[in-house]
């Protein structure tokens, strides 16, 4: 991960991170099956730990607005999802890295399963 993406998300907001987590997913899902950018997909990757790093540390809003006696387990559920996330990335980079892309693509319906679960329960209605 550079440096920068390191700084930007450690200064973002959790929704800025995760609107370019999605944008991230977009960039993976159009390459993913496509060998010739997997060093640019390896970064991509490497890109989404460190959002998902410092995501892990931010309280949605969702939680922030539940009744306390609701927050400690909402946080730790957030948490669990965010640290699978944050390990699933590790494996990506390693699986593009590798260039096994059909091990990538794995990865990635497992980290598309564990965003529609944190969605549901943590994205704030529209």
């Amino acid at each position: 991960m550079s440096f920068l993406v390191s700084v930007l998300s450690a200064q973002a907001s959790l929704k800025d991170n995760m609107e370019v987590i999605g944008n991230t997913f977009q960039i993976l899902g159009k390459q993913f099956r496509d060998p010739s950018k997997n060093a640019d997909s390896a970064q991509q990757a490497a890109k989404l730990n460190g959002l998902f790093t410092a995501s892990l540390n931010e309280v949605p809003s969702t939680i922030a607005h539940l009744p306390e006696e609701q927050k400690a387990e909402a946080l730790a559920h957030y948490t669990t999802l965010m640290q699978q996330e944050v390990d699933l990335t590790v494996e990506l980079q390693k699986a593009f890295e590798a260039n096994d892309n059909a091990g990538a693509k794995v990865i990635l319906m497992k980290m598309l399963d564990i965003q529609k679960q944190g969605h549901g329960a943590f994205k704030p209605p529209q």
